[in-house]
Parts: C-alpha cells; structure tokens; sequence
C-alpha cells in the first residue's frame, strides 16, 4: 500500500491514447477528467541502489515434471539508453531468428534441439540478453548446453555477420516497426514500453539505429558483452 501510494499518482503516469480520435474531443476531455486531479505533495525518492559486479558465471537448475527440457544462458547488456542497444539487437536477431539464424543450423538442423530462441531485454536499467533451446525429454542437456554457448560466444568472432545476415535482420526489423505502427493498439503498449525506458521517442530512435547498424559493430558488442 505504501508503494502504491508513493508512486501511483498523476505525476507519475502517462496516458497514451491511440488509433483514430477527434483530437478537438479528446484532449479537453483527458484535461477535465484528469486535470482536476490535485498535484501530489510527496517527491519521488532518487533510486540510488546499483547491482553489484558479477565476477563470474552463476547457475541454476530447476526440476519441474514435464515432457520438456529448456536450457538457457543469459548475458549482462547495458541499458536501453546505451549506444550498443542496437548491435545488441541486431545479433539476438541473427543469431535467434528462425530457421536462417545460426542457433537454428547449429541446434535445431543438426538434430540437438527442437526450437531455439533469443531475445535481448530493452530496459532503462542494465538487463540480459537471453539465448535458450528446447530439448527433448529424455536428451543430454549438457552438450545443447556447452554448443549454445560455444555459437552465441565464439560466432560473430570467428565469423562476422554476413551480408546476408545483416540485410535479413534490417529487413526483418523494418517489417516489424511497420506492423506495429500499423496497428494503434499494438503502437501504443510499444510506446508505454519506451516511456518506461525515459523517452517514447526512443522507439523511432531504436527505428534507425537498427537499420544503420554495422556488420563490424555487432560483432564488436557481441564479443564484448556476451
């Protein structure tokens, strides 16, 4: 209750309306309805808390019943706000992306995995870029394990992305911010997520970065952070 008294008022909320609307309608409404809400008297506390270093690989190991394995490794990437947010993106999509990604020939094609996957977090603060597998039951674990790694760590090093690779990913990411600027609903939870992250304009920023990203870029930030 007290963390939501704290941080669950107007001055610390935003209110996104999308699709088709009457403007000159709208806004007075939003203003009357929202606008004779009294400003708080609290000030929001200044976050001061940062994780502390990691010093080296951590594990963990969960048994659940079920008739499927999932293995998953995870990297520390910096904040949305960072320079690299874009190669970081870029070589998730490369590596993940199905069935041209290199988890998929490495792990899927090859008979070591059912699915793979790979998905870097966009957060205001430090977050994780995430690479799994699944696995069937009754399947060595260990050795999708050390191959996942060996392809996210090594790849880009030994092999920088391709031409191909990187037209593949800009294409793919261009029709992605085309369907969600298609769909208002779809816009707007997009938006809330950048609002989050400081600024909604950081979605057409992460627009363009993407489609001006290097090969030589992702594999720099790829051996730098993974």
């Amino acid at each position: 209750q007290a963390f939501y008294r704290m941080y669950y008022q107007p001055d610390n909320a935003v209110l996104t309306v999308a699709g088709k609307f009457d403007i000159d309608r709208t806004l007075p409404l939003i203003a009357g309805t929202f606008g004779k809400i009294p400003r708080p008297t609290r000030a929001l506390p200044v976050l001061w808390t940062v994780e502390p270093t990691q010093d080296g690989e951590r594990s963990v190991t969960v048994r659940r019943k079920g008739d499927v394995q999932l293995v998953l490794v995870a990297y520390r990437i910096p904040s949305l706000l960072s320079d690299g947010t874009a190669a970081i993106n870029a070589a998730a999509d490369i590596l993940g992306d199905t069935p041209n990604g290199r988890l998929h020939k490495e792990l899927v094609a090859t008979g070591l995995a059912a699915q793979v996957f790979a998905w870097a977090q966009q957060q205001r603060d430090p977050a994780l870029a995430l690479f799994g597998a699944v696995v069937k039951k009754g399947e060595r674990i260990e050795r999708v394990r050390d191959k996942l790694i060996e392809v996210v760590e090594r790849g880009f090093a030994q092999q920088p992305p391709t031409e191909d690779e990187m037209t593949r990913m800009r294409r793919d990411n261009e029709t992605g911010f085309e369907r969600t600027l298609a769909d208002p609903q779809q816009f707007g939870v997009s938006l809330s997520e950048y609002i989050a992250a400081g600024d909604w304009r950081l979605f057409f920023l992460g627009r363009e970065r993407i489609a001006g990203v290097s090969a030589g870029e992702v594999a720099r930030d790829s051996a730098r952070y993974f």
